[in-house]
């Protein structure tokens, strides 16, 4: 489901996607807002929103706590963390809470490092070190592993890049773990994570750094990020993006373009590296892809040994793109 956002003024309509259109279903419920949080809570089968931006003059920072049961919006704290916009936020399925973590306060721009955890009647601080503080990162919560997972942001708002952030980090209900993988997505800021549990990896789309926006896709196994082939929606970020399970698909809606605000929606299917030609099996199209990549000097090919969009294309792509063939999809 999608609530609010911004087009000139803040939004405070309800739509649900249902894997090929979008209904309208509230046009009430919480006030207008943009730069607030979702997280789907399966275990009392309610959406959870915490949080954003009131367009005002001055803007208002949110700090009130809302959910959605599929019929009717009731607003059930309003206390709990302190008025933030742009946190990161998920829900941990096997404790039966929704984490947030970080976000900033806009008025100055202060950057938040806290966690908090809903239980679905209070707010619980958690924990006060681990990651350093920061807004625009994303979270995912990663159940076959039990931990949650957050990557990028900006560490001080300045603007300049300076602060822009490409860690890895796991929270496992007690604390916060710095991960160092060998390959690293450049460092962004509004990007989204979501978890693909059919395949049981985390993934990563879009945002943007100092000078580009991003159309990259990426996937966190737990160990390492390896970058997607996949091509799809345009470079953008500010985006919503979540994970359909009934459908085992991740959905994404609108974005900030370089044209403008975006309103397409796209899904992801799970491929993995060696499906070359995304058809769903690995045989001979595959290395006859991977081939012509290779030749025409795509990111794809030339990544393969680094993964990092930096990369030559040489013979050890060819090496590596063989030895992930051999070792095929999850």
């Amino acid at each position: 489901m999608l609530f609010g956002g911004w087009d000139g003024s803040d939004l405070r309509d309800t739509w649900e996607w249902d894997g090929q259109n979008w209904t309208l279903r509230d046009t009430g419920g919480p006030p207008g807002r943009r730069l607030h949080r979702l997280a789907y809570d399966s275990r009392r089968r309610v959406t959870v929103l915490f949080g954003g931006l009131r367009d005002s003059s001055p803007n208002v920072p949110l700090g009130d706590t809302w959910e959605w049961d599929g019929n009717t919006w009731r607003q059930v704290a309003t206390t709990g963390p302190e008025p933030r916009r742009i946190m990161s936020m998920a829900y941990d399925s096997q404790r039966g809470v929704t984490v947030l973590f970080g976000g900033a306060h806009p008025m100055p721009t202060t950057m938040l490092g806290d966690t908090w955890e809903w239980d679905g009647s209070e707010w619980r601080l958690v924990a006060q070190t681990g990651p350093p503080a920061r807004f625009a990162s994303s979270m995912a919560y990663d159940s076959q592993r039990g931990v949650m997972v957050l990557f990028g942001g900006d560490a001080d708002g300045v603007g300049n890049g300076t602060g822009w952030l490409n860690d890895t980090w796991e929270w496992d209900g007690s604390v916060w773990t710095e991960r160092n993988p060998s390959t690293r997505p450049p460092a962004r800021r509004s990007l989204e994570l979501v978890y693909d549990q059919a395949r049981g990896i985390t993934v990563l789309f879009g945002g943007r750094d100092l000078s580009r926006r991003f159309s990259d896709t990426w996937e966190w196994d737990g160990d390492d990020w390896v970058r997607n082939p996949a091509q799809g929606p345009s470079a953008r970020y500010m985006h919503a993006m979540a994970y359909d399970s009934s459908r085992s698909v991740a959905v994404l809606f609108s974005g900030a373009e370089s044209a403008g605000t975006a309103t397409d929606t796209w899904v992801l299917r799970g491929l993995c590296y060696a499906d070359c030609d995304q058809s769903g099996i690995l045989d001979i199209f595959d290395f006859l892809c991977f081939q012509n990549a290779f030749v025409s000097g795509e990111p794809y090919a030339c990544d393969c040994e680094i993964v990092s969009g930096l990369g030559t294309c040489d013979i050890f792509d060819f090496l590596c793109f063989q030895n992930r063939f051999v070792a095929g999809c999850p």
